[in-house]
Protein backbone atom coordinates (compact mmCIF):
# COMPACT_ATOMS: atom_id res chain seq x y z
CA UNK A 1 0.00 0.00 0.00
CA UNK A 2 1.01 3.51 -0.62
CA UNK A 3 1.14 5.86 1.64
CA UNK A 4 -0.05 9.65 1.59
CA UNK A 5 2.92 11.70 1.66
CA UNK A 6 2.67 15.53 3.21
CA UNK A 7 4.40 18.58 2.04
CA UNK A 8 7.69 19.28 3.62
CA UNK A 9 7.68 21.70 6.44
CA UNK A 10 9.47 24.46 4.20
CA UNK A 11 7.19 24.52 1.71
CA UNK A 12 4.43 25.38 3.82
CA UNK A 13 6.09 28.42 5.54
CA UNK A 14 5.79 31.72 3.70
CA UNK A 15 2.66 34.15 2.94
CA UNK A 16 0.38 32.32 0.93
CA UNK A 17 -2.24 34.55 -0.87
CA UNK A 18 -4.93 31.96 0.18
CA UNK A 19 -8.06 34.29 -1.58
CA UNK A 20 -5.94 34.60 -4.80
CA UNK A 21 -5.67 30.59 -4.77
CA UNK A 22 -9.48 29.95 -4.36
CA UNK A 23 -9.77 32.33 -6.94
CA UNK A 24 -7.70 31.08 -9.46
CA UNK A 25 -8.87 27.39 -8.74
CA UNK A 26 -12.72 29.00 -9.06
CA UNK A 27 -12.12 30.42 -12.39
CA UNK A 28 -10.44 27.25 -13.54
CA UNK A 29 -13.34 25.24 -12.23
CA UNK A 30 -15.63 27.84 -14.16
CA UNK A 31 -13.86 27.02 -17.26
CA UNK A 32 -13.70 23.35 -16.77
CA UNK A 33 -17.53 23.17 -16.54
CA UNK A 34 -18.03 25.37 -19.12
CA UNK A 35 -16.18 23.49 -21.57
CA UNK A 36 -17.73 20.52 -20.86
CA UNK A 37 -21.60 21.90 -21.30
CA UNK A 38 -20.42 23.38 -24.38
CA UNK A 39 -18.90 19.70 -25.75
CA UNK A 40 -21.94 17.89 -24.33
CA UNK A 41 -23.97 20.63 -26.67
CA UNK A 42 -21.66 20.16 -29.24
CA UNK A 43 -22.08 15.99 -29.25
CA UNK A 44 -25.34 15.95 -28.84
CA UNK A 45 -26.57 18.42 -31.31
CA UNK A 46 -24.16 16.54 -33.88
CA UNK A 47 -26.13 13.00 -32.71
CA UNK A 48 -29.51 14.73 -33.25
CA UNK A 49 -28.30 15.60 -37.10
CA UNK A 50 -26.71 12.21 -37.80
CA UNK A 51 -29.80 10.40 -36.31
CA UNK A 52 -32.29 13.22 -38.08
CA UNK A 53 -30.08 12.35 -41.46
CA UNK A 54 -30.41 8.53 -41.24
CA UNK A 55 -34.45 8.57 -41.05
Amino acid sequence: MSQIKLPKAELIQGNIDYPEMIKQDFRKALLIIGLTVLSTLVVTTGLFVMAWFIM
